[in-house]
């Protein structure tokens, strides 16, 4: 949904982080702890708590006025105008769709858009925002516990996944994704990285830590094939953005 939720979590834990530092081999071991933590108590709770803090003010990631934001967004449509040609996707599902301002961007290029977010608050300034775009709907979905609505010929999951601290659940997630595309369907998918220790640590692939393993835990998967690929720098983090098509 968006990166400063996960930079939130980075600052607050750079203190610690370098007291560890001093600590022959407690670095790596303080990581792995943490994360284990973290999965403990992943919650839809915690996640609305972090949300909730962004969401103080309009606007709280600065994708309508960050150049660096602006210039993310004109490259994930362009990977999508690179695909669709002079055609329009027919059915668009957006995870995490926040307030709306790539919803505006996904409107145009589809005949018809399920927007999804799970706290009230984003999706109630993403309706004002849209409402003048017919072919969009709005609905509340949960990934940890609602199924996905339909079938789609584009998912767009950005800046979403990074909130799901539990590789369990974001395992069946990828799977209910991919029952939710057609087949030669596209994902756009999203994810934010530090290149921290954590993300570089071995266990990393397995715990599904940072965006680079989430990318390529999507892209592992044998009815995905990898279409285009782009790094796009963010404060602080660099936006990992691949688009997807299923295969079978």
């Amino acid at each position: 949904m968006s990166d400063q939720g996960p930079v939130s979590m980075h600052r607050r834990s750079s203190h610690l982080r370098r007291m560890a530092a001093d600590i022959p081999g407690a670095r790596s071991m303080w990581h792995l702890v943490r994360t284990f933590r973290d999965m403990w108590v992943d919650s839809s709770e915690s996640s609305q708590i972090r949300l909730q803090q962004d969401l103080a003010r309009v606007d709280p990631w600065h994708y309508s006025t960050n150049d660096l934001q602006l210039v993310r967004h004109r490259g994930e449509l362009a990977m999508l105008d690179r695909v669709r040609g002079v055609n329009r996707f027919t059915h668009v599902l957006e995870l995490g769709c926040a307030e709306g301002i790539f919803t505006q961007h996904l409107a145009s290029r589809c005949d018809s858009l399920l927007a999804v977010d799970f706290n009230e608050v984003a999706l109630g300034r993403a309706r004002e925002r849209c409402q003048r775009e017919e072919n969009v709907q709005f609905a509340s979905i949960d990934l940890r516990t609602d199924p996905l609505p339909g079938v789609f010929d584009l998912v767009v999951a950005i800046h979403i996944l990074e909130y799901l601290q539990n590789p369990i659940p974001l395992r069946r997630i990828r799977e209910e994704i991919i029952a939710a595309m057609t087949p030669g369907g596209y994902l756009l998918l999203g994810c934010v990285s530090f290149e921290s220790p954590n993300e570089k640590a071995w266990w990393s692939r397995y715990l599904l830590r940072g965006g680079k393993q989430i990318n390529s835990f999507f892209a592992r998967h044998s009815k995905l094939t990898l279409v285009d690929s782009a790094i796009h720098p963010l404060v602080e983090c660099d936006s990992l953005d691949i688009l997807l098509r299923r295969v079978q």
